[in-house]
């Protein structure tokens, strides 16, 4: 049967019929809810940097069209989808006041300490896009940057330098979202100009390679020209001002954080759907294999009660060892770590016989039910306690065999 690529759609309707089992354990349940509400909420990407780097126009930018009025300074902004277009004001005791949406230029800051906008736009069916207005003190700065990182799945940090002062702001930002920053060199065409863009990139290199995912240098004011042309999207403009580049490397990410999100579902359904079968009509999706899981191995599903399974489940764990050895040596990122020793142990639970080995079995099920929920927490912290789990279930494994 051919496999289809796992959507939202497909998974969904499965994975709210899990949730509503009553055999579900409750802290299975509480991982799933949260699972269901990052696959069917947008993505949120905090816009970050010090006052003029040019924050608003990368908004609109991204956003595509000129949401923001040129040379207006708002407060911090939430923009996301909406079926019309609307504008409420949040004040500091939390009122909300409705709008109008060409009221945008008159509103400020003193007014107001959020600007939330509505827009039927198609980009914002999958980002919900957060400006973080930044003046003030350096410790009101860092707040700011703080605040941002609580509500937030991506950020990007807007500058021309990234200066000591702006790698302090920076180094409040756990590092669960570090994975998951970019920096935008902002008015690149002015770098070009001074002759100093490339010497920028080589002195931020090492930096990058540690605080970000990425460095993209963008001239927000050509890209916005070349968007929003009187003649429609000038694509080779677009192209030159960096912002497709930007613009196709911040909605690769997604996607791809997204997938990491339907993967993690797939995982949830393998250990609570009661073996549901994932997909669109007409085809099924599974799970892809545990990572190192040698290839010539019989699918788990065909082991029969005289296969000798124990050392064919360490060697599921030896090849998860050869994979996450690389990973790690190329800076593997926590959630492929996280996703990979999910799998594999879901691949030895599968393995061992429950009527040969049951208590393997079980204990096996076990840690598969604990890095799901890990799996959900995305951090160092609980990469390196999947990691312990795998090798407390080597030990295991190994006790019996030698038994």
């Amino acid at each position: 049967m051919i496999q289809l690529r796992p959507t939202v759609e497909s998974v969904r309707p499965h994975l709210e019929a899990a949730l509503r089992a009553p055999s579900i354990p409750a802290r299975a349940a509480l991982a799933g809810q949260q699972l269901l509400l990052r696959l069917t909420s947008p993505i949120r990407v905090a816009i970050l940097g010090h006052p003029g780097s040019g924050k608003s126009q990368l908004l609109n930018l991204i956003a595509g069209e000129r949401i923001v009025p040129e040379g207006v300074k708002l407060p911090s902004i939430e923009l996301r989808f909406g079926s019309e277009r609307r504008v409420t004001t949040v004040d500091a005791d939390d009122s909300e006041t409705p709008r109008d949406f060409g009221d945008l230029a008159r509103i400020t800051r003193s007014g107001a300490r959020l600007v939330r906008i509505e827009a039927p736009l198609p980009v914002l069916s999958t980002l919900t896009l957060i400006e973080v207005a930044a003046e003030g003190t350096a410790e009101e700065e860092r707040a700011g940057v703080q605040w941002a990182a609580a509500r937030s799945d991506v950020v990007i940090w807007c500058s021309q330098a990234f200066t000591p002062a702006e790698q302090w702001l920076w180094s409040a930002m756990p590092d669960r979202l570090k994975d998951h920053g970019f920096l935008a060199l902002t008015k690149a065409d002015d770098l070009i100009r001074s002759g100093m863009l490339d010497r920028r990139i080589a002195e931020l290199d090492d930096i990058v390679a540690e605080e970000f995912h990425s460095l993209v240098p963008v001239a927000t004011l050509q890209g916005l020209a070349a968007l929003c042309s009187g003649t429609g999207t000038d694509r080779e403009a677009l192209a030159a001002s960096g912002a497709e580049a930007l613009i196709s490397a911040l909605l690769a990410h997604v996607d791809q954080g997204r997938r990491a999100d339907l993967d993690a579902a797939l995982l949830f359904l393998s250990r609570f759907g009661s073996g549901l079968q994932v997909g669109e009509p007409g085809g099924e999706v599974r799970p892809s294999a545990p990572i190192g899981t040698p290839q010539d191995l019989s699918p788990p599903w065909s082991v029969g009660v005289d296969d000798d399974t124990i050392p064919r489940a360490l060697e599921i764990l030896r090849g998860c060892a050869g994979t996450l050895r690389e990973r790690l040596g190329s800076d593997g990122h926590t959630e492929d770590i996280l996703e990979g020793c999910a799998q594999t142990a879901q691949a030895i639970a599968d393995t061992l016989d429950p009527a040969t080995q049951p208590q393997l079995h079980d204990r096996a099920l076990e840690v598969a039910e604990i890095l799901v929920l890990l799996g959900l927490e995305r951090s160092e912290t609980a990469a390196a306690d999947a990691v312990t789990l795998l090798l407390q279930l080597r030990r295991d494994l190994c006790f019996a065999q030698a038994a």
